[in-house]
């Protein structure tokens, strides 16, 4: 259960219905029934469920905290229908991909949609214009990011760029993107010093990154609701390939080879991942999640917010619970 609780007086259902609302009325049209059936797969709303919750702990309206949620999630679905394409996945939430479904030039345009839509979330805020252009700015820079690290990672298996710190600039942009937005839209609707901005766009920046790295790791060790290793398939240079190259850099062409293919087999897979575990890159994957985690709670920005700290530390409970069982007690970080 999300730390996130859902008892405000404007909620997930809310969101959901908001999202649906925006869409009819923009595009009630075959490219909007696109977009609405994807939203109607459902998903966690991690991000829309954050944006209220710090939307309530810095005193922003519930409807204002509402049409910002709306935003980030329409913003973050029209990302993972394009990326979908890219990596070529049949399901997601256990349904067709809209790509498959509708094929891809459609799907590019249901993508499409909900990349321009969030900008009449934005409309809807009850503020001036001067804030509601800064939304759209700050809406517009974060789409930025989130393609730029796409991109990015992208390039790492042509390159043979298997360093920690591309991986880490590929996703800052694509994962951290989207939880620094509710964070910094919640913080200028606030009222929040540029410089406070700033250092909270950081913060939650680093707890999207080290969502990234838990879910690279939940992808050969846990359930995503896919087979094991799908990273490996879709020849993806996963927080587990740079951690063993690092490692064994001599296996290098042995896993450009296998990331290429991106048809490896069930054994094949399997043997990958027990190399992972046996091998060294799990513990050290690990080790550095947890230099990250530690990085965050010490951040100095949470000793001005008690209660910030409080729920980032309850947000941190969230994203690790899936690989908790991979975790010495030891690790973990404490109140």
């Amino acid at each position: 259960m999300s730390p996130f609780n859902d008892t405000h007086p404007i909620g997930l259902i809310d969101v959901e219905g908001a999202m649906q609302a925006i869409i009819a009325k923009h595009a009630n049209n075959y490219c909007g029934s696109m977009m609405q059936k994807h939203l109607q797969t459902g998903g966690k709303r991690l991000r829309a469920t954050v944006t209220l919750e710090l939307g309530d702990l810095f005193g922003v309206s519930p409807e204002n905290a509402l049409h910002w949620a709306s935003a980030v999630e329409l913003l973050h679905n029209a990302t993972l229908i394009h990326d979908d394409i890219q990596d070529g996945d049949t399901t997601r939430r256990n349904q067709p991909t809209t790509w498959v479904s509708h094929g891809v030039p459609q799907a590019i345009n249901a993508g499409d949609l909900g990349l321009m839509v969030p900008f009449q979330c934005i409309d809807k805020i009850d503020t001036d214009d001067g804030v509601r252009w800064q939304l759209s700015k700050i809406l517009s820079q974060h789409a930025i990011r989130t393609v730029c690290g796409q991109s990015l990672e992208m390039t790492l298996l042509p390159n043979q760029d298997f360093s920690l710190a591309s991986y880490q600039q590929a996703s800052l942009g694509k994962t951290g993107a989207f939880f620094a937005l509710p964070m910094e839209g919640i913080a200028l609707m606030a009222g929040l010093s540029t410089l406070e901005r700033k250092s909270l766009v950081t913060l939650f920046s680093n707890i999207g990154l080290l969502f990234q790295m838990q879910d690279d790791i939940l992808d050969c060790f846990g359930s995503k609701g896919r087979m094991l290793g799908a990273d490996i398939c879709e020849g993806k240079v996963s927080l587990l390939v740079v951690s063993h190259l690092h490692l064994h850099p001599s296996e290098a062409a042995r896993f450009v080879s296998i990331l290429t293919q991106k048809d490896t087999s069930g054994p094949d897979i399997s043997s990958i991942i027990a190399d992972f575990e046996h091998r060294g890159a799990l513990d050290l994957a690990l080790n550095q999640i947890h230099r990250l985690e530690h990085s965050i709670t010490a951040a100095p920005i949470l000793q001005r917010y008690p209660e910030l700290k409080k729920r980032v530390y309850d947000l941190l409970d969230t994203i690790m619970r899936p690989i908790g069982h991979l975790i010495p007690q030891p690790m973990r970080i404490s109140q």
